[in-house]
């Protein structure tokens, strides 16, 4: 019973109170659908498919004061495609996994209350 009344407490003054963070810590999670666009002359008989692949990151916003944030997303990102043969050659596939890494850099400009600018 006392967990609970303390519980409740809490929830109640977190909602009151004002929290002002320097740091916030998001996710991100997404699919890609990666198609690879070349030219196949030289490849009769050869077909080129999508494939899903992901990209999960981690966006860290970082406020240097109340007009300037820093953005960084550390991200692994994963594209997928296969090369499948046709015809006569039916069967023969070459599958290509391609996973990145990729920081990307945001900064933030705030002006007033009601207008954001991001450069």
């Amino acid at each position: 019973m006392l967990k609970k009344v303390f519980f409740i407490f809490l929830l109640f003054w977190s909602n009151m109170s004002e929290c002002n963070a320097q740091i916030s810590i998001g996710m991100q999670l997404g699919a890609t659908d990666n198609y690879l666009n070349t030219s196949i002359n030289n490849l009769p008989s050869t077909v080129i498919k999508s494939h899903l692949g992901y990209k999960i990151g981690i966006p860290i916003l970082y406020k240097i004061s109340s007009t300037i944030l820093i953005e960084g997303c550390p991200s692994l990102i994963q594209k997928n495609y296969s090369i499948n043969r046709t015809d006569s050659l039916e069967g023969i596939v070459t599958q290509y996994n391609n996973t990145y890494t990729q920081l990307g850099v945001i900064c933030h400009f705030v002006y007033g209350r009601q207008l954001q600018v991001f450069g």
